[in-house]
């Protein structure tokens, strides 16, 4: 579908009823085929076409959005964003006319004519009359409030094009020739005629008689005012007491609510009377009519050509609106027209005085002046004014290209609004909308990391790009930029303006703020305003705030209908209020809110003398009238107030209810409206949310004076009915598999999910159950027992579909740090803890492996498995794990492509960095494991440290440079160059003010962080300088070099304190404990860590490793020590004692660093392994032997009866096992040296294994006894096969050799040159038999495959085409396909007659070995490979399961079932039937059979 362009459309036709629309569609001569690019915040599509010449665009009201001035007001200020080069509007519809029969001159309105909102020049009657904005008067009377509610006038041009054709008189004739033009007229838009026009005089049935007019003069058009209001009044009476007193010839719903968008020119077709006798019969001819004569307002103007600039002109392509649809959390637009609409409109007496304010002006006229701060007490209408100023700025920038507008309104009651990064990214968000260009800005950072609205540094990252749009601005251009309520900006506050004081100054364009907040100091210190820059005190402004409130106490009392038949009361009433209201609007709407609920004007009165003045006595009395309530309905309004106090956010109606307890009373929702009805005022529902009505109301409420009346047991005793509650319903509701999602692909991502998610949805009103019970349960002064008890029988049944839950509703995070705060103060949920910790990742994306992976990887004797294994998935039979209990590990965080060389704890520990050889420094969620954020640099990166206030991140990189990046803005902040060679070390002084560096250019940098200037360079290292450190009290600076000596340095004047030349004191590693008191150094290479007295230089205790340690670090209590060592372990040591508490295994490479958290709960490690461990160091290891190798599993294999498993490891070791049950049978030391393959004879009574020690051996698998060992390959020997018959066996060896042997003797077989196949260049790796015996294939690390026949001894072929070594070749069972694996990760099918590649298969994995299948299939280690080319003589089986292993997932039939953790990643794979058998790095097998 074509794109259409918003800028080249110039008129707004807005049609607000369906019939409306299809009648404007009718009167187009062209149709615009195609849309409009609609991005986050477009509310509306639009038709499009062509009129006389003008490119008209068709608006109406989304499907279910009310009609009202509201609705119209919204759909304008759609139409207004969405064009930018409206010129004006025409309003085309349907309206109530109202005839008088009886005034002089007579007006005969008759249903299909046409009436037009006209105003004669020099007239004094306007166009459109708001009738539902007035106040009634002394004796009756009834005064409109025009002054306090303007609305422009119509477009100029179309109120020329208006009068001509009225002068000219010939409406009717051209009414009836468009009419006729139009196609369809008699079934879409008949005319019902004239004898159906029935009209009624007020409260009289008879039908008035009018006389019928002449066919053509059927329509006439008349000229007048129109009322519009958001309700049609049905009553004759007071139509005609409406048109009597303000001379209005119709009434209709949108244009009060139109006019100040777009100046429209109002045109309807009289469709009724505005009688209690309408209907719809009328409406398509009433319709068509007034777009008749819309058209022929159109053929008066001379349209306006417009051009498409691409200076100016810019479409948002699909992935830009994806980026602009994750930045946005609230649209600013809607959120400003929800509050004007919930404050009753804005009135014109509310800001007017502030614009010509000397404050304003000098704000608005002053280049200097970036920064006006509106400053006043909680309901003085600083959010009224400020919308009000945002609407003027907005219509003046609409004409000014090189103007722009941003804007805010927060509100603590929402968390939404109350947060800072929201704020940022809804300014970002409209900058972007009106300068489209700036998305290249947004997008640079969004392409490169699509979490960046995910993670904890979103703000900092978006102040970075924020920033980087306005310097790339020019000085020609102005950025207006206003934020409502500072004070209520819960989170981020300080950031937020920092950023203010900031960006106020920047050079480039003009920036222009405005915001608003209480009086406080805070804010008035961080926003740092100079000279030029104003302020204004609203209560230095307290006669212009006593007008405007005047004015909306106007407004209001002219809104109750009590009032409106009684001028006296209404004057006593606005009185009363005045009086009373001390200048505070909020004062003034909480009390009218109250009245509005009387039904007698006494009852008003009485309700008004009894309202204090003041906010604060107004709250009291609130408080009062809800204890006055009797019973049930006081203790209802009090358990609802005191919940939405205490909630950690806005509840929904449902969420309350559930916790409130109201469903168990079969209460429904309307009555929980009438609950939070009761509350006083204090609270409003919004969108079925429960908000707390204004911040001073929410601060009010948890006021210690007030607390004992909202919660007579004190608050604890409400956080524990809300955990209570929780608890029970969670407890009743969650279950497997919540949304009934199909089972058959339990991989399934959140975002797929989304589009299956039900309705209504299971979750609405266990949300907030399911993410804050626990935050409650903690929020309790004491836990008891039984409480104790409920949470641990709910967490043995549920806690699986918990987690399930908060995945779905996107809170694993908050769960996990609820429950890990929980283990922390009582051990008995730590299994519940250490479960949901190390299966959240992947829980996180995929919500049902809560009951794969979860419950299938978790350690086979846990409790965890006990508890859960019942609540798996059908698909899975049985498992036998290599994990017996849980060990000290609790995640693997992957994602380094090389060595990972260091990492470190963020001060809060809410963080973790860790830098590598790939040339990044990443960041990492300790509490999910996903990594948050990626810096990328020029060169290898050695070390890495945090400031103290965790706002740097400093690193050392291989370029001779340290670069300094800023975590917040995710940007590199500064480069300080000075070493000649590689950085090697980084570390802050504690006061974050200085930054030590050294290198292998042996010195040690201290530079000035806050200039980046170097202070010293300390020289007398005489090898490379691998470790620096400051003391904890920046006294001292230890550095430690290759060469075995340790320095000790005054920081502040760069002289050397100690030189300690002694080696067994020296060393490439040293680290200071917490109070200094001690320092841990290793001499280069050397397996002891010592631990000595920096100022005695007297040894303490030593460490002793078993292999050389690479660096030590203490924990921040200083009660441990942590070293690492080449034997890819880390140990645990007590610095007091020197004995080892604890050796942590798992990684598969040298450890290379090793870190501590801030708490001392989390170990974190570093390995060349490229992977970052997270350890509980409290986590003891049971003393248990496991099965299975002490290295990695090299290769597995299956007797031929499927009755045995053979496996062997990289230790020299051959396994047997039972593969029904996963138990081992068999064991024994089979080589000197690696193994590298191993496979059963034919008949299942030999076992072959290839080893590096150059040999093949033959064994009896039933004793494990060695038959004879094959020897003749020079080097080691990588692949061995048997023949089909079992009489020759192959070898594959380093030597370039497959070698032919005879089973039953130990010499190669002769009649073969040199007894061996030749012609391979490099090693060979792979070798296999044709299923008859004839032929012999061999893959290599040339790349090639080569085709032997055994009876000539001739090579047939070499197969070409891999582009890395050769792992498995497979001859079909015709011999007219040859497959082969590579370690390209490719499969390749092959036609050996033409050696021409007849398919490829492209995978995510290398496969080890391959074998057709009589069904079509590839069968290879990981599991059945359908082939797309099917070799001759094969069949088809679609019904079977095909099970296949990937690299992170075992997947069936391509969905995704399990996922595997790193620690489970397979070294080798057997897969056979429904079962499969991992190998793991670690020397362990696992078991999975499948249903």
């Amino acid at each position: 579908m074509p794109t259409l362009d918003p800028n080249l459309y110039t008129v707004a036709w807005i049609a607000p009823l369906e019939i409306e629309v299809q009648a404007a569609k009718h009167v187009l001569d062209k149709v615009h085929t195609g849309g409009f690019p609609v991005g986050p915040g477009d509310d509306y599509l639009f038709h499009a076409g062509e009129i006389h010449g003008h490119n008209v665009v068709i608006a109406t009201f989304a499907a279910g959005q009310r009609y009202g001035t509201s609705s119209a007001t919204s759909l304008a200020m759609g139409v207004k964003k969405f064009f930018p080069n409206l010129w004006f509007g025409l309003l085309v519809g349907v309206a109530a006319g109202l005839p008088n029969l009886s005034g002089s001159p007579t007006r005969d309105i008759r249903l299909g004519d046409v009436i037009i909102a006209y105003s004669p020049p020099g007239g004094d009657r306007p166009a459109i009359i708001p009738y539902g904005l007035g106040k009634q008067k002394g004796g009756g009377g009834f005064e409109l409030l025009c002054n306090g509610h303007s609305l422009r006038q119509t477009e100029r041009i179309v109120g020329s094009a208006i009068g001509k054709i009225k002068a000219d008189r010939r409406e009717g004739q051209v009414l009836l020739e468009y009419y006729r033009k139009i196609p369809e007229t008699a079934t879409k838009f008949p005319d019902p005629g004239q004898e159906n026009d029935i009209l009624y005089s007020s409260g009289d049935s008879v039908p008035v008689q009018r006389k019928r007019r002449p066919d053509a003069e059927r329509t006439h058009v008349w000229y007048g005012s129109i009322g519009s209001g958001d309700q049609l009044l049905k009553s004759s009476r007071d139509t005609d007491e409406l048109r009597d007193k303000y001379n209005v010839i119709g009434l209709e719903m949108e244009a009060a609510g139109v006019m100040n968008e777009i100046p429209v020119g109002n045109i309807r077709g009289v469709c009724d009377y505005g009688d209690e006798r309408k209907n719809k019969d009328w409406q398509p001819y009433a319709a068509v009519m007034a777009a008749a004569f819309a058209k022929a307002v159109l053929s008066e103007i001379t349209p306006k050509c417009v051009t498409q600039s691409p200076d100016v002109t810019m479409v948002f392509t699909d992935k830009d609106n994806s980026c602009l649809r994750d930045l946005l959390v609230v649209d600013p637009e809607s959120e400003l027209r929800r509050i004007e609409a919930t404050n009753g409109g804005l009135l014109d007496d509310s800001f007017r005085w502030f614009l010509g304010n000397a404050e304003f002006q000098k704000w608005y006229r002053s280049s200097q002046n970036h920064l006006l701060w509106i400053k006043g007490d909680p309901g003085k209408g600083k959010t009224m004014l400020m919308i009000g100023i945002i609407k003027e700025l907005a219509q003046q920038t609409q004409s000014q290209p090189s103007q722009s507008i941003a804007y805010f309104l927060c509100q603590a009651t929402d968390p939404r609004l109350s947060h800072a990064t929201s704020i940022l990214r809804s300014l970002i968000y409209m900058f972007i909308r009106q300068q489209p260009h700036l998305i290249s800005y947004l997008r640079e950072k969004y392409d490169t990391d699509p979490k960046l609205f995910e993670s904890g540094n979103t703000f900092y990252s978006l102040c970075a790009i924020f920033e980087n749009m306005i310097q790339s601005s020019t000085h020609a251009m102005t950025y207006y930029l206003l934020v409502d309520a500072l004070d209520e900006c819960e989170t981020g506050l300080s950031d937020l303006l920092k950023l203010i004081a900031r960006t106020k100054s920047i050079p480039a364009a003009q920036i222009k703020w405005i915001v608003s907040s209480r009086n406080r100091d805070d804010i008035e210190q961080e926003l740092d305003f100079g000279d030029e820059e104003t302020k204004l005190s609203l209560e230095l402004n307290a006669n212009h705030i006593s007008h405007a409130v005047a004015a909306y106490i106007t407004y209001k009392v002219s809104r109750l209908t009590v009032l409106r038949r009684n001028g006296t009361l209404f004057g006593q009433v606005e009185e009363q209020l005045l009086r009373k209201s001390d200048g505070t609007f909020l004062w003034v709407a909480l009390v009218v809110q109250e009245m509005q609920k009387c039904r007698r004007s006494a009852a008003m009165v009485e309700l008004l003398e009894r309202n204090p003045r003041g906010l604060v006595p107004l709250y009291d009395r609130m408080l009062q009238q809800i204890q006055l309530f009797e019973g049930a309905d006081r203790e209802l309004c009090v358990l609802v107030l005191s919940i939405v106090t205490l909630g950690y956010r806005p509840l929904h109606l449902h969420e309350l209810c559930l916790i409130a307890g109201l469903h168990k009373q079969q209460r429904g929702m309307d009555n929980l409206r009438d609950v939070v009805g009761m509350c006083g005022s204090f609270l409003t529902i919004r969108d079925d949310y429960v908000y707390v009505i204004h911040q001073s109301a929410k601060d009010y409420l948890r006021d210690v004076r007030v607390a004992a009346t909202i919660f007579p047991s004190e608050p604890s005793t409400i956080h524990h009915r809300i955990f209570r509650e929780s608890l029970q319903n969670l407890s009743a509701r969650l279950h497997r598999n919540i949304y009934c999602l199909s089972l058959d692909n339990p991989g399934i991502s959140v975002s797929e999910i989304a589009s299956f998610r039900p309705d209504p949805d299971p979750l609405l009103d266990l949300r907030y159950s399911c993410t804050y019970w626990l935050d409650h349960l903690s929020e309790a002064i004491s836990v008891s027992a039984d409480q104790l008890n409920a949470t641990l029988d709910f967490f043995r049944k549920h806690l699986l579909h918990w987690l399930e839950s908060l995945s779905l509703i996107g809170e694993i995070r908050h769960g996990i740090l609820s429950l890990k705060n929980l283990a922390h103060q009582h051990q008995l949920f730590k299994e519940f803890e250490r479960f949901a910790t190390s299966y959240a990742s992947v829980i996180q994306q995929a919500p049902l492996q809560a009951y794969s992976t979860a419950v299938t990887l978790c350690p086979q004797a846990s409790e965890s498995k006990k508890l859960y294994w019942g609540q798996r998935l059908d698909f899975l039979k049985h498992a036998s794990v290599m994990q017996d209990s849980w060990d000290p590990c609790m995640q693997i965080l992957e994602g380094h492509t090389d060595q990972v060389m260091a990492l470190a704890f963020s001060p809060d520990g809410q963080t973790v960095a860790s830098a590598s050889f790939d040339r990044t420094v990443r960041l990492w969620d300790p509490v999910t494991g996903v990594e948050r954020f990626t810096f990328r640099h020029p060169a290898w990166v050695h070390a890495v440290a945090f400031s103290p206030d965790g706002q740097i991140l400093a690193s050392a990189l291989g370029d001779c440079t340290v670069r300094l990046c800023d975590i917040p803005k995710r940007v590199i902040r500064r480069t300080l160059q000075g070493h000649s060679k590689g950085v090697t070390a980084v570390d802050f002084s504690p006061n974050g003010q200085t930054l030590a560096t050294a290198s292998e250019d042996c010195t040690v940098l201290i530079w000035d962080l806050a200039t980046g200037v170097k202070r010293y360079t300390l020289q007398g290292h005489t090898y490379t300088v691998s470790t620096v450190a400051f003391s904890p009290d920046g006294q001292i600076l230890a550095s430690a070099s290759h060469n075995g000596i340790i320095r000790l340095w005054d920081p502040a004047t760069g002289l050397l304190r100690h030189n300690l030349q002694s080696r067994i004191y020296g060393g490439t590693t040293v680290a200071f404990s917490p109070v200094g008191q001690t320092i841990a150094s290793t001499p280069d290479k050397s397996c002891i860590v010592r631990l000595w007295n920096p100022t005695t230089g007297f040894e303490c205790c030593t460490l002793q490793h078993r292999t050389p340690i690479y660096k030590v670090a203490f924990s921040k209590d200083g009660q441990t020590v942590a070293s690492t060592a080449f034997d890819r372990t880390v140990r645990l040591w007590d610095p007091a004692t020197g004995v080892e508490r604890c050796t942590l295994q798992g990684h598969t490479n040298i450890v290379s660093a090793v870190a501590f958290s801030p708490d001392g709960q989390i170990v974190a490690s570093a390995s060349y392994d490229g992977t970052i461990r997270l350890w509980d160091p409290a986590t003891t290891i049971k003393d248990r032997r496991l099965q299975g190798h002490e290295k990695a599993v090299s290769a597995i294999s299956f007797s031929r009866d499927r009755q045995t498993l053979a496996s062997a490891s990289y230790d020299g070791t051959i396994r047997l096992w039972d593969p029904a049950t996963g138990l081992e049978h068999r064991a024994w030391s089979a080589h000197i040296d690696c193994i590298n393959a191993v496979t059963f004879s034919p008949d299942g009574k030999t076992v072959a294994s290839a080893s590096d020690d150059a040999t093949v051996r033959l064994w009896n698998p039933l004793t494990g006894g060695l038959h004879r060992t094959l020897r003749g390959h020079m080097y080691g020997v990588s692949a061995v096969a048997f023949s089909p018959d079992g009489q020759t066996i192959a070898s594959a060896g380093y030597d370039c050799d497959v070698r032919l042997w005879n089973p039953a003797t130990d010499d190669p077989i002769h009649g073969f040159d040199h007894h061996s196949l030749l012609g391979h260049k490099y090693r060979c790796t792979a070798v296999a038999f044709s299923p008859d015996g004839q032929i012999v294939a061999s893959g290599s690390q040339d790349h090639t495959v080569r085709l032997w026949d055994l009876t000539t001894r001739i090579e047939r072929c070499t197969l070409e085409g891999h582009t890395d070594t050769v792992t498995a070749v497979a001859v079909s069972l015709d011999g007219q396909t040859v497959a082969s694996a590579s370690e390209d990760k490719t499969v390749r099918l092959w036609n050996p007659a033409t050696g021409d590649e007849i398919d490829r298969y492209q995978l995510d994995v290398v496969l080890k070995t391959l074998s057709f299948t009589a069904n079509g299939c590839l069968n290879t280690d990981r599991g059945l490979l359908p082939l797309n080319h099917q070799p001759s003589n094969s069949f088809i089986d679609g019904q079977e399961d095909k099970l296949f292993v990937r690299e992170e997932w075992v997947t069936r039939n391509g969905q995704r079932l399990i996922w595997l953790p790193p620690d489970y990643r397979a070294t080798s794979v057997l897969t056979f039937g429904n079962s499969v058998v991992l190998g793991h790095d670690s020397g362990r097998l696992t078991f999975l059979w499948f249903n």
